[in-house]
């Protein structure tokens, strides 16, 4: 982690057991004595615990920080907050110290909030295959065009790259960064693999 830039984590992690929330602890306490830049994903699965310990234990790591994906619906039934996207971006902003909060919407977009201002994305229609690993590709995506050159690049890939991955079974990426970019050229409104 010491050479790293950049290091992801998951809420699906820390829910699988204690050593797992003791572990990304240690790492996001290495992370804070580094230059190293967190990203974190609350990605909540009701299978591996409930909404209330979820939210007791990603709460404090959410203030470690500095970005934070998460979907709306997880927003509302883990931490119960109430709003759109861009309201609840904006709350989080200012509640975890975040420097930049996405939060996603399904087929209305994602939404992120710098401090300054909302940027939304949307999102591309797809013949639906398999919903499976969507979130995550909009994350892989998000990051690979932020660090290219930031948040607007990050949304439109991640929009991309979400669309792509619905259009096939499995949660396996089976596309290219050129596939990404020939869809955000074309502008396509259905996707078909």
């Amino acid at each position: 982690m010491r050479s790293a830039r950049w290091l992801h984590l998951t809420g699906i992690t820390a829910a699988l057991s204690a050593n797992c929330r003791a572990l990304i602890q240690r790492a996001l306490d290495e992370a804070n004595r580094s230059a190293l830049t967190v990203s974190f994903d609350v990605n909540y699965r009701a299978r591996l615990w409930s909404p209330s310990e979820a939210r007791r234990v990603l709460e404090p790591m959410l203030h470690q920080v500095a970005v934070i994906f998460c979907p709306l619906r997880d927003a509302h039934l883990v931490f119960g907050d109430e709003g759109d996207a861009a309201t609840i971006a904006r709350a989080w902003y200012h509640r975890f110290g975040a420097r930049l909060v996405v939060i996603t919407a399904g087929d209305a977009g994602a939404v992120a909030f710098d401090g300054t201002e909302h940027r939304i994305t949307k999102w591309y229609p797809v013949n639906m295959v398999d919903p499976l690993g969507t979130g995550d590709a909009f994350v892989a995506g998000f990051l690979g065009g932020y660090w290219t050159s930031g948040v607007d690049t990050g949304l439109e890939w991640g929009a991309a790259t979400a669309a792509l991955k619905q259009s096939y079974f499995g949660d396996l990426v089976w596309y290219t960064r050129d596939d990404v970019l020939r869809l955000i050229a074309e502008g396509l409104t259905d996707v078909q693999r």
